[in-house]
């Protein structure tokens, strides 16, 4: 018996824990012929979800769980040349929330930080934080870094 994962935008957990999955996977290749992707749907339409999934798919660091994640899925017996070749730098901006224009930059750069971080620790990358406080003097540090890898990133907000 499948358990509903209501509220649950993990795909890794969704994957490992017996959830309902159902497969969106066939979109990846389709995705891959486009050039700019705009992905809109109402809230609680699986939006985070399907990116999780992206970011298992591509993520470099991800290789060693392509079979438990993917086994069972379209995707895996029609696996694309880009499969676990990227670095996903990825923000999520949700949570912020407010109305005056000082605390809503603040929580973007916040934001941005914390995305700029976990991508760091993720990766094991010798990279120092700025200590600016701007978005900008983040994301121009953290690619500087970053710069003499060989392989691509993918930005997922």
């Amino acid at each position: 018996m499948f358990k509903i994962p209501y509220g649950v935008s993990n795909f890794e957990r969704i994957r490992t824990n017996g959830f309902l999955y159902v497969d969106k996977t066939h979109f990846i290749e389709k995705i891959e012929t486009i050039d700019c992707l705009m992905y809109l749907r109402p809230r609680r339409f699986g939006k985070s979800l399907f990116l999780s999934m992206l970011d298992r798919y591509y993520d470099i660091a991800s290789a060693g769980q392509f079979d438990q994640l993917f086994k069972g899925l379209y995707i895996y017996e029609h696996s694309t040349e880009h499969r676990n070749n990227y670095y996903m730098l990825r923000f999520n901006f949700s949570g912020i929330q407010n109305t005056e224009m000082e605390g809503l930059e603040e929580g973007f750069v916040g934001k941005v930080k914390d995305g700029a971080q976990r991508f760091i620790n993720r990766y094991k990358l010798d990279i120092e934080m700025p200590k600016e406080s701007s978005a900008a003097a983040i994301l121009k540090t953290l690619l500087a870094g970053f710069v003499s890898l060989d392989y691509q990133i993918i930005f997922i907000f």
